[in-house]
């Protein structure tokens, strides 16, 4: 019986550190669970598909598992594109059902840089994506416009954690700007790789020519012209006779 109370105990502490979600709400999503020791390490993003049919509007699918063995949720997820790119719109799936506590809050549109983030981000202390169980595996999808920009592109992405556990609660790839909330007292990310996708390269629309943007007769054009004019000519004269 001491060790459940000294649990929970432990788990308020950890709510009352955090301060934004209710210290039951907590218990009642996660257990009498004692804050483990790995954070979200080894949690990353990947590439699932890219649909460059058209340029201005690229859909990028990208998705991520949330491995964390003690029950730490993903509280924001942020990507960065190229900073010719402009983000059309957002969209967020379950791969697995249930893998959302909370549908994400997104934003970013008209930006290079999305996120999906717990609604009462930062420091929520109960993130919107579950973790270490069969649902903990979501889609995030983005449709951009490249004005022009293609080939291969890098993307970076920072995931933070809602301090369930310790360090790290925050994982970035390697050239993201890795500027995570402080208030979980989060102190040292986990560095993962950039993500690299192969984009088309939108051609842009040629600009006619005067001699394109007037219409004129070519040599072939003149000889039918002649031809129809005389054959027209020869009916005329044979009616009249």
């Amino acid at each position: 019986m001491w060790r459940k109370t000294f649990v929970a105990i432990v788990i308020l502490s950890v709510a009352s550190l955090v301060g934004a979600a209710d210290p039951g709400e907590i218990i009642a999503e996660k257990g009498n669970q004692s804050p483990g020791i790995e954070g979200i390490s080894g949690c990353a993003l990947v590439v699932e598909s890219v649909d460059d049919t058209d340029p201005a509007n690229v859909v990028i699918a990208l998705t991520g598992e949330n491995i964390s063995a003690d029950s730490e949720y993903w509280d924001r997820v942020s990507v960065e594109l190229p900073a010719a790119w402009s983000i059309v719109s957002l969209a967020a799936e379950e791969v697995e059902p249930t893998s959302f506590y909370e549908f994400p809050t997104m934003a970013g549109v008209g930006t290079n840089v999305g996120t999906w983030s717990k609604s009462d981000y930062p420091c929520s202390g109960l993130g919107f994506l579950r973790s270490a169980t069969a649902n903990n595996h979501a889609r995030f999808i983005l449709t951009v416009d490249t004005n022009g920009v293609g080939g291969t592109v890098t993307l970076t992405y920072m995931i933070e954690g809602d301090l369930w556990g310790a360090e790290p609660h925050v994982v970035c790839s390697t050239t993201s700007p890795c500027g995570f909330n402080a208030c979980f007292g989060a102190t040292v990310p986990e560095t993962t790789t950039d993500l690299s996708v192969d984009v088309a390269v939108q051609q842009p629309t040629p600009t006619p020519t005067p001699e394109q943007a007037i219409p004129t007769n070519t040599g072939t054009g003149l000889v039918i012209l002649i031809g129809i004019l005389m054959a027209a000519g020869a009916i005329l004269i044979i009616r009249r006779s």
